[in-house]
């Protein structure tokens, strides 16, 4: 080589040699160590960086705090952390919010470090020195790009950059790196507008409650997720976690509707769509649709008012909730809710996945959504939804306001039924029926059944309509004493008290030992009534029965004869899904 030329590259070499000993030995490089789940390497990068009298480095400091807190960092002095987060904290860079947190926790947690942990030791060589940030690409937009902007104090290019990766779907993949320079800036207020919702949010996003690897920076994120999740309003706390799972790009609305003089209902998003009424001078709050799935995006709500059955009734309120859901990497799905606002009360009615959708992204286009899936009321003014799409169309009519308590009504006794089927304790057995019952119910067309209060003696009432003459213009009395196969009263008792009969269903819990016996009336008077059918909107099938019995005689198994000792009535709704409505 001439000798010229090996002066050249003599000089050059000495010239960029402080150059390269900055980029393996300067903060960057310690985080970046962070960034591949190196602590060890970074705590030997950042020690001395943070130590050091001779300048203030708040960054190191806060990472080399965060290092000792997991056992990663020098650990020779029990005050080093919560001096270094309280040195940090004091700087006017965007880790001061996290590091103010995290000294709050620490003198929570441990009260006798109070008015020390500004008089740890520091010592140390020297400091990093401060040349120019390295020069990088107009078009790089990568983490490290963003971090490097963070550490030579551009926070304004550091968000620009870091806030995008930050804050993308996690089915893009999660960067708990760019999460937490984001999330700090969000709680400090430096760099990004002060959000500690947002900020909430990011660090529990990029945590490793989410992720299948924990990282270091997920770590650390879950620990600032602590703190930011108790700086937040606790009526916010919720909608933090949802946001950590759901994401911010759901595009909700909050959106109130009006429904008449002092009645009133807001949509907002908490743990999911929560409707808050506003109804005579009272305000009641309730979750109506809770899915959480990462990505999701809502379309407007939708409000639809429609003239009630009978019209004395006034108006019935109802609001669709729509959103696609990623079903895959490549589909999505739209959800659609339907709730009913009555009083002060928010009824979910119908939930349906109504349309299916290819693509990586959710569907943009318009849609005529009107086309899909409808609330509308029918000819006969019923109200009802209706799917109007291929394969799935269908309508169902909606249960009016006074149908859905009879419906819990009868809920409610179907659960204290099965309640009482829990303790199945002996009983005298055999033994004559009581007649005592506390509730009934029906199928078919027709079969009644009532039930005593340990379950353990049903009274069944059982008329076959093609040949019993019933009619729904009157009642009709019959003489038990004459009727045939075609109807007849039973009163069964067992051995047990809890015991599960098995009626209306195709479900029965038989167990062994499990004895009963029926005692058939063959005296006394029968009438039966029943109401016209269509009285529930959504089971016009179904009709009421109301069923007398008086001065009858029981006939068991053995020839025992029993006499009523009063009438039994009973009162239940009967029929099937396309039975007669005769």
């Amino acid at each position: 080589m001439p000798i010229a030329s090996a002066l050249v590259v003599a000089v050059f070499l000495l010239l960029r040699t402080p150059t390269l000993a900055h980029a393996q030995n300067s903060t960057a490089a310690g985080i970046e160590a962070l960034g591949r789940n190196d602590p060890a390497r970074a705590g030997r990068i950042l020690a001395p960086l943070a130590r050091s009298t001779a300048s203030s480095n708040p960054i190191a400091r806060f990472f080399l705090a965060a290092l000792d807190e997991t056992g990663f960092g020098t650990g020779d002095d029990p005050f080093l952390a919560c001096h270094l987060y309280m040195s940090a904290a004091g700087a006017p860079t965007p880790l001061s919010g996290p590091a103010r947190a995290r000294v709050e926790w620490i003198l929570q947690e441990s009260p006798d470090l109070a008015g020390h942990c500004d008089s740890a030791s520091e010592q140390g060589p020297g400091s990093e020195p401060k040349p120019a940030p390295a020069a990088r690409g107009a078009d790089d937009r990568s983490t490290r790009a963003g971090v490097e902007a963070f550490v030579a104090g551009d926070y304004p290019t550091a968000a620009a950059i870091l806030r995008p990766i930050a804050e993308r779907n996690r089915r893009l993949g999660v960067d708990a790196v760019a999460a937490f320079f984001t999330a700090a800036m969000y709680q400090s207020g430096i760099g990004l507008p002060r959000d500690p919702l947002r900020a909430c949010a990011l660090y529990m996003r990029a945590g490793p409650i989410y992720s299948d690897v924990t990282t270091w920076f997920e770590r650390l994120n879950l620990t600032l997720a602590r703190d930011t999740y108790n700086e937040v309003p606790a009526e916010q706390r919720d909608l933090c976690q949802l946001l950590g799972m759901i994401g911010f790009e759901h595009r909700f609305e909050p959106v109130t509707f009006s429904l008449g003089p002092g009645h009133s209902v807001a949509f907002t998003l908490r743990d999911g769509v929560e409707a808050a009424v506003r109804y005579q001078g009272h305000e009641v709050r309730q979750s109506v649709a809770a899915n959480k799935v990462d990505g999701l995006m809502f379309l407007p709500l939708r409000y639809t008012e429609l003239p009630a059955r009978p019209p004395a009734l006034g108006s019935r309120h109802f609001v669709e909730i729509l959103m696609w859901v990623p079903a895959s990497d490549t589909s999505w799905q739209l959800d659609w809710t339907l709730v009913e606002i009555v009083g002060d009360a928010v009824d979910v009615v119908a939930r349906e996945i109504v349309i299916d959708s290819a693509g990586q992204d959710a569907p943009g286009q318009p849609l005529d959504l009107r086309s899909v899936v409808v609330v509308r009321n029918d000819d006969a003014g019923r109200a009802e939804w209706a799917l109007l799409s291929a394969p799935g169309a269908r309508s169902e009519f909606i249960p009016t306001r006074s149908e859905l308590g009879e419906i819990r009504a009868e809920n409610a006794a179907r659960d204290r039924r099965k309640a009482i089927a829990q303790p199945r304790v002996p009983l005298a057995f055999p033994r004559a029926p009581a007649f005592r019952y506390i509730d009934a119910d029906g199928c078919a067309d027709l079969f009644v059944f009532a039930w005593s209060a340990d379950g353990a003696e049903v009274l069944t009432v059982r008329a076959d309509r093609d040949a019993v003459p019933l009619s729904i213009a009157a009642p009709r009395t019959f003489d038990l004493s004459a009727a045939g196969a075609d109807l007849e009263v039973v009163a069964r008792v067992s051995n047990r008290a809890g015991y599960d009969w098995g009626l209306c269903t195709d479900v029965r819990g038989v167990q062994i030992g499990d004895e009963d016996e029926a005692w058939r009336a063959v005296s006394g008077l029968l009438t039966i009534e029943i109401a016209p059918p269509g009285i529930r909107v959504s089971q016009p099938w179904r009709r009421r029965a109301s069923i007398r019995l008086s001065g009858a005689e029981f006939i068991g198994p053995t020839g025992t004869r029993v006499r009523l000792a009063g009438p039994v009535t009973i009162t239940a709704w009967v029929g099937s899904l396309g039975g007669p409505t005769r």
